[in-house]
């Protein structure tokens, strides 16, 4: 265990799994991030399952001030785009008229990383490497950007991207790093490909997550609907 690492009291399993946060405004912009800790961090992601024992997944982290300026411009762009499209969480109904003033937060909140993404200490994309063994048998199953292919092709893919992305995720609550997962600067991915020295036609951007140091230490779960109101058992 690193030094980095001992500064942070071990959580239980359930800590981590409902305090592990998507932190926009506690994201400390002003204090580097060692490149040790983000590097266990994929080290512990990539335990996580994946299809077919799959192994597609990558990251690029990226700690360059002009790369990172550079995405969070377009990160920012992305926001804009997203803003008027029907995915906008400001203009969806919420089933609980309660819930309004923590989505009105949370849009300040998401607001507030738009303008400062480019300014997170690391910025670590999760990607899928179709030139991999697996990825290349992914492309034979029909798998291509724009093509309409059956349901099970694209599982297989977010499968073997996004456990890695969201272990990485809780590994870096647990040494004391807070993290964010946003995706709509694939609004314009082949821009951030030319940023990251991405070959477009062949790794598959997932997300792109800041990474920091938290700013205090206090995380606690989110509201969120009971398990009676999510399980069906036996049918629909």
């Amino acid at each position: 265990m690193t030094p980095a690492h001992a500064e942070w009291p071990a959580l239980t399993g359930e800590e981590l799994l409902t305090t592990t946060r998507c932190v926009r405004r506690r994201l400390d912009l002003t204090r580097p991030v060692a490149r040790e800790l983000v590097e266990h961090c994929v080290d512990v992601a990539l335990q996580a399952p994946t299809a077919s024992y799959s192994q597609v997944a990558r990251f690029i982290c990226v700690d360059d001030p002009d790369r990172r300026a550079a995405l969070g411009d377009i990160y920012r762009r992305g926001w804009k785009v997203y803003e008027t499209s029907p995915m906008y969480v400001g203009g969806m109904p919420l089933p609980d008229p309660a819930l309004r003033p923590l989505l009105e937060r949370g849009l300040v909140s998401a607001e507030h990383l738009a303008e400062h993404m480019g300014e997170a200490p690391v910025l670590v994309i999760p990607c899928a490497d179709l030139t991999s063994a697996t990825g290349e048998r992914l492309v034979q199953a029909g798998w291509t950007r724009d093509a309409v292919r059956p349901a099970i092709v694209d599982a297989a893919l977010w499968w073997s991207v996004m456990p890695e992305g969201w272990s990485f995720m809780m590994a870096a609550r647990s040494v004391g790093l807070a993290s964010c997962w946003t995706c709509v600067h694939m609004f314009f991915e082949r821009e951030a490909a030319e940023v990251l020295g991405v070959p477009y036609e062949h790794v598959v951007q997932a997300a792109l997550i800041p990474v920091a140091h938290a700013v205090g230490a206090g995380f606690r779960p989110g509201p969120r609907m009971p398990a009676s109101m999510a399980v069906h058992w036996n049918a629909w």
